[in-house]
């Protein structure tokens, strides 16, 4: 696999590990976004795995979301 697939790739399963915690918590992506400090569109992106947030945005996204950013991180 070529490195933009593979990054396509991360990307993708980091947007679906958060999805899949926001419904845990049972919150909207609003209310996530604005936990975080980021418009809902740009937070939307990052569930979708269209753009690589950064490594402070993980972080706030995973405390948002009451996990460490580890369990965020691919395996």
């Amino acid at each position: 696999m070529d490195d933009k697939k593979k990054k396509n790739q991360y990307l993708r399963i980091l947007g679906i590990k958060i999805r899949k915690r926001r419904f845990e918590i049972d919150r909207t992506q609003e209310q996530i976004a604005s936990t975080v400090d980021c418009n809902v569109a740009h937070y939307s992106e990052i569930e979708r795995g269209i753009v690589n947030p950064s490594y402070l945005m993980i972080i706030r996204i995973a405390n948002a979301l009451l996990i460490s950013p580890k369990d965020l991180m691919p395996e």
